[in-house]
């Protein structure tokens, strides 16, 4: 068992097994140039709180035949039912939702983002208007540009 050593932007470490990264295009990238299990990989962008719930995700999906990047013709995105495990996770404040959604992205997670998607879709669907804006009006969406305009 390979262990990885990751640390995040508020500079949690994390060991985890080489296995449970496989899901990110990113750190599996990363760790093959490293070649090597002492080397710390840096993950900028996504803080502990949050990679925590990323690979609470990856360590449940080890065993998904499927690999993140790999999506067969389009009918599991298209379905926006969640079941079991994952209608569980994704029950969180829509605030940890959007930044498990930023992180996915960050880190080429793919299987995760269609996940998150999904639970946006689901609130989108089963809100109503008084609702949405009660739910959005408290996300703060951090502007990553410049600030500028067009």
């Amino acid at each position: 068992m390979t262990i990885v050593k990751l640390r995040t932007s508020d500079g949690k470490l994390f060991e985890v097994d080489h296995e449970v990264i496989q899901c990110s295009q990113v750190l599996f990238t990363m760790f093959q140039l490293l070649g090597t299990d002492d080397e710390e990989i840096p993950i900028p962008n996504v803080t502990s709180s949050i990679f925590k719930k990323v690979i609470e995700w990856a360590e449940f999906h080890i065993s998904d035949s499927r690999k993140s990047g790999e999506i067969d013709d389009g009918r599991k995105i298209l379905d926006s039912s969640i079941s079991g495990w994952d209608a569980n996770y994704v029950k969180v404040h829509v605030d940890t939702l959007y930044e498990i959604m930023q992180a996915a992205d960050y880190l080429e997670i793919n299987n995760l983002s269609i996940l998150v998607c999904k639970a946006f879709a689901n609130i989108l669907k089963t809100s109503s208007p008084e609702e949405l804006i009660k739910t959005f009006s408290t996300v703060s969406i951090k502007d990553e540009g410049d600030g500028g305009g067009d």
